[in-house]
């Protein structure tokens, strides 16, 4: 169950990003991918200034993990696509797991489809 809901959770998501890729963009990915080059070029600035905003540190964190799809894929938007990709994807299988131990598998199954499938854009939303 867990490795059927990453499988498809990973298959639709890779086919939204290889195929639409500029409807999933957002502009703190600016913030997060210079950190993964800085630190694989050598830090300009203190490494805190490199956050994107003031009160997490989150986007060190993702900036981090950034860098060894950098090294391997050299830094692309498919390469820095990869970070958040498989955070949803460690999300999605904890989440079904859980939900099939504690609360059996019919929870599991709804919750993997809520996890992966998309949700209908709104209008204002692309």
């Amino acid at each position: 169950m867990v490795t059927a809901a990453v499988v498809a959770f990973l298959a639709l998501r890779l086919t939204t990003l290889l195929t639409a890729s500029h409807l999933v963009s957002y502009h703190e990915e600016l913030y997060r991918g210079t950190i993964a080059r800085e630190l694989l070029a050598g830090l300009q600035a203190p490494f805190w200034s490199y956050q994107a905003d003031d009160y997490s540190g989150g986007s060190l964190v993702v900036g981090i993990l950034a860098v060894a799809p950098f090294v391997l894929l050299g830094p692309t938007l498919f390469a820095w696509k990869l970070v958040p990709l498989a955070i949803g994807a460690a999300t999605v299988g904890i989440a079904v797991d859980s939900l099939g131990r504690y609360f059996g598998a019919r929870t599991a199954v709804a919750g993997a489809a809520l996890l992966v499938l998309p949700r209908r854009p709104s209008p204002s939303y692309p």
